[in-house]
């Protein structure tokens, strides 16, 4: 090897540390900085995200009291999700449903998340890892039988496929509903039109 081509390397790389580095918009005010569930600085220009720690935020109640948030809502279009920590495609959907919430919480989205057959310790762990601009929600004990009844009554077809999410419009009609990861498209395409 020819002495001094290690120093070349070197010396090439930081140059291109530093132009990436350089040309990443970062926050121009420090009140852009916003602090994540984990308690780490995290840069966002969103301020109304929930602060830490997710223990505080995270609300246990039964399927009953999440169905009456959302007729609570009529006047809002509301977006119901219906995940689980355990479920891989939940975790690789939930980005684009926190995306959603941030997207159109100004324009009177309500975000209605609601993990089911799941345990507060790993959700907890799962939700740490996000900035969220909505209250989660662990629905605790109930059966099935009570909770597709609860789902019929707001008008939903849940039959416990997961991810699920549904959209109602600002009269509290069920819009859509799918099964599965939606994509930020699909929830624009739907989203849009009732704000």
């Amino acid at each position: 090897m020819q002495p001094g081509l290690n120093s070349a390397r070197y010396f090439a790389g930081g140059i291109l540390l530093f132009f990436l580095v350089s040309s990443c918009g970062g926050p121009s005010e420090p009140s852009e900085i916003a602090v994540r569930s984990t308690g780490r600085p995290v840069m966002s220009s969103d301020t109304s995200l929930l602060p830490i720690p997710i223990a505080s935020i995270l609300k246990e109640m039964t399927i009953k009291e999440a169905a009456k948030i959302i007729t609570d809502a009529k006047g809002s279009p509301v977006l119901l999700h219906v995940y689980g920590s355990w479920c891989p495609p939940c975790r690789f959907e939930f980005p684009t449903i926190i995306e959603v919430a941030s997207r159109y919480k100004a324009k009177g989205l309500k975000v209605v998340a609601i993990a089911l057959y799941d345990n507060r310790p790993d959700l907890e762990s799962m939700l740490s890892e996000y900035m969220l601009p909505f209250p989660p929600i662990l629905i605790t004990e109930e059966s099935d039988d009570v909770t597709y009844a609860e789902m019929k009554k707001l008008g939903v077809r849940f039959e416990g496929k997961f991810p699920f999410t549904a959209i109602f419009d600002r009269k509290g009609r069920v819009v859509t509903e799918w099964k599965g990861v939606g994509s930020m498209e699909e929830f624009d395409k739907v989203i849009t039109p009732l704000l």
